[in-house]
């Protein structure tokens, strides 16, 4: 009896991937630091405010990055070894019209962020962008681990920013603010005052409109 040999043809099916890449963002310095004499009053009061308390202040997040002038700054003149901005980096949470047409100056918000990467990459290890809302930051942190927090993040939502990151501050660390008695954003003082008491919060007008509050002093 003869044996059929039996013929198996095996199909090869080739599937192509496109993959997509996000644009390449020419990285111009300059185009960001000509930002960085907004608020410099602001900014040089805190550095001198840490430099005052060098000895206690050591880690810290500031909650709202914007341009990354205050970052820069209290990394190049206070002894920091580790700060922490959080910042969302989109046009629905970071409206900057009234300012810089974001587009225009850096591309998209993308091109931002990837500015404020290229500016921080020199310090290493002790600079890092949370790109993530205020809520989903404070989440990366346990309680009592951080010396300070600076908060100028969405100015009418200030109240779910403490309650955030308030529990964040160790006893005896400072939570602090931009904005104190800030023509523009009237409610963020007068929540301040509905939430602390008079002889705990500090508060610093114009052009620093900076306030804090030392956690535990009176807490």
């Amino acid at each position: 009896m003869a044996t059929r040999k039996r013929t198996t043809t095996t199909k090869t099916t080739t599937t192509t991937t496109t993959e997509t890449t996000e644009p390449v963002v020419e990285i111009n310095l300059d185009t960001l630091y000509k930002y960085h004499d907004y608020w410099k009053e602001s900014h040089v009061w805190l550095r001198d405010f840490i430099n005052e308390r060098s000895d206690e202040i050591t880690t810290g997040v500031e909650i709202g990055v914007a341009f990354g002038s205050n970052m820069k700054m209290l990394l190049d003149e206070t002894s920091v070894t580790k700060l922490w901005g959080v910042d969302t980096y989109s046009e629905a949470a970071w409206n900057v019209g009234d300012l810089l047409n974001v587009n225009e100056e850096f591309g998209s918000f993308e091109g931002l962020y990837q500015h404020i990467l290229a500016m921080l990459k020199p310090y290493g290890t002790r600079a890092k962008i949370a790109r993530m809302t205020s809520e989903e930051g404070s989440k990366k942190f346990k309680n009592e681990s951080l010396d300070f927090i600076f908060i100028d993040g969405d100015h009418f939502d200030l109240e779910n920013d403490l309650k955030y990151w308030e529990r964040k501050v160790r006893d005896g660390g400072y939570i602090m603010g931009h904005d104190w008695n800030h023509p523009c954003f009237g409610n963020i003082t007068q929540y301040l005052r509905s939430r602390y008491d008079e002889e705990q919060l500090v508060g610093i007008d114009g052009p620093v409109h900076i306030w804090y509050v030392q956690k535990g002093a009176f807490m």
